[in-house]
């Protein structure tokens, strides 16, 4: 399966400028299995995802939510029913309570974690010590400073994530992070197995997989030339 957990639509993302409609068409036209949509602070109801659903069978749209919490990162959050959560600058462990008692139905991944600072702190760490996940690379993550290897695009902090991934256990995670057209399929993750019922499932399926990164170097030159994400 090839998936991207890391989407924002013009539905209930300001920064955004894909209609929801527009986002899954081009996923499907760009080889995504399936699609999270994780709008800022809040999440699709069941009825809006099955309505937009509908119109592309061939494609598994989820539901999950990018919440910012205190320590001044942004957590990706998949699972059912999480406008709960939606309170922003809510520490981190304040999150990890709140979905305790479903744990193993819900994903945490910190998203483009050395964007903005290039330290690791208490702060950071108590981040990565909470979550199951970590975004290796995205369109955003990119933004303004990569590098190209072996014909692969990859952000010059690439020694930060990995040090992050040092004495723990998260999976990796490649996203668009898509804001815009161009970076739709541009980054995604290949992972065994087909695309589950619904979010819990997903979750639960992201905490057993360690994804392959897949790239689409020809939107990726696209978006980076052009300061897009």
């Amino acid at each position: 399966m090839h998936i991207d957990c890391h989407t924002h639509t013009t539905r209930y993302s300001a920064c955004s400028t894909i209609d929801p409609d527009h986002l899954c068409s081009l996923a499907l036209k760009r080889g995504l299995d399936a699609v999270v949509i994780t709008e800022h602070h809040h999440q699709w109801t069941e009825d809006e995802l099955a309505s937009l659903s509908r119109g592309y069978p061939g494609l598994r749209v989820y539901a999950g939510m990018e919440v910012s919490v205190r320590e001044g990162y942004d957590v990706v959050v998949i699972g059912t029913q999480l406008n709960a959560l939606g309170q922003r600058h809510m520490p981190i462990e304040n999150l990890v309570d709140a979905v305790a008692d479903r744990r193993d139905e819900v994903f945490l991944f910190v998203a483009h974690p050395f964007r903005f600072s290039k330290r690791f702190d208490r702060r950071l760490t108590r981040v990565l010590d909470a979550v199951d996940g970590i975004e290796m690379n995205s369109v955003n993550i990119m933004r303004g400073h990569y590098v190209i290897r072996d014909g692969r695009y990859s952000s010059d902090d690439d020694a930060l994530y990995e040090r992050a991934l040092q004495g723990r256990d998260l999976v990796r995670l490649y996203n668009s992070d898509a804001h815009s057209q161009d970076a739709v399929g541009a980054i995604m993750s290949r992972i065994e197995g087909h695309a589950p019922e619904n979010e819990a499932a997903l979750a639960s399926m992201l905490k057993t997989q360690q994804p392959d990164e897949v790239q689409n170097s020809q939107l990726l030159e696209t978006c980076l030339s052009r300061f897009l994400f």
